[in-house]
């Protein structure tokens, strides 16, 4: 970055800074995707269509720290979300599907 302090753009003084980019918080994650039709929010739950096989549903805010960790089911009680954007991670033996769910 360079600032300049006056409008002649004389004066100058520059600023460095390293920006390391950490790796994905999740891991082994499958290129199978959810769509509206196997996944949706209403009533406060989150409600899985079609999905079989899993061991367990995850919810993860924008941040990553997760919020609810739980044996699947095909309905997902999730009052305690306030708006925003979330994580959605199903896991079984041999994948993690991740989708992102949004609270309004």
């Amino acid at each position: 970055m360079t600032s300049f302090i006056d409008s002649s753009l004389l004066c100058q003084d520059d600023y460095f800074k390293t920006i390391y980019i950490e790796a994905p918080t999740f891991l082994n994650i499958s290129n199978t995707n959810l769509t509206n039709s196997f996944i949706s929010y209403y009533n406060n739950s989150i409600h899985f269509k079609n999905i079989n096989n899993f061991k367990y549903v995850s919810i993860y805010d924008i941040e990553g720290k997760l919020l609810l960790k739980q044996s699947f089911s095909k309905i997902v009680h999730v009052d305690f979300l306030i708006k925003g954007l979330y994580i959605v991670s199903l896991e079984s033996d041999n994948d993690i599907i991740n989708q992102k769910m949004i609270v309004n």
